[in-house]
């Protein structure tokens, strides 16, 4: 219904009232939404991580790969309750218990894809470790979209 009225549209303002209906209230029943909505969703998580892990790492002076890990657990359960609220209407497994589990064992192949990376970007790259938290970003996301995607909310 939403997208014959953007379609409508002459003029990018006249459509942004709908794209934003489409983007964050509508259901998201299509893969593209999802994804947009799992990039926002991300965000927000990855603000969180990244937040925690300055803050650990410079005021609680522990070393950044563990700073990492707590920050990346925090970012994990928010996106979590994202995910099962708003990115992803449809779940395929009707245990809660189940799910999140599978949750959980994408988001630990996601920490050590995290870990790993920034560990390499840090250590043997010589890039600041605030930077290499952006630059492992791009590999964990699409990690963690495709599979919570195939696994989780079909």
């Amino acid at each position: 219904m939403y997208s014959f009225r953007i379609l409508a549209c002459q003029t990018i303002r006249e459509a942004y009232p709908y794209l934003l209906k489409v983007l964050f209230l509508g259901k998201a029943d299509r893969s593209l939404v999802q994804l947009l909505r799992s990039l926002f969703a991300g965000g927000i998580s990855f603000v969180l991580d990244t937040t925690v892990l300055v803050l650990l790492k410079q005021y609680a002076h522990i070393h950044y790969l563990i700073a990492a890990t707590i920050g990346f657990l925090f970012g994990l359960c928010l996106n979590y309750l994202l995910s099962i609220t708003w990115v992803f209407p449809n779940r395929s497994m009707e245990s809660l218990r189940k799910e999140f589990t599978v949750f959980i064992l994408v988001g630990i192949v996601g920490l050590i894809m995290n870990n790993f990376f920034l560990w390499l970007f840090t250590e043997l790259l010589g890039v600041y470790y605030i930077f290499s938290k952006f630059m492992t970003l791009v590999f964990v996301y699409f990690w963690n979209f495709s599979a919570r995607k195939f696994f989780l909310f079909r």
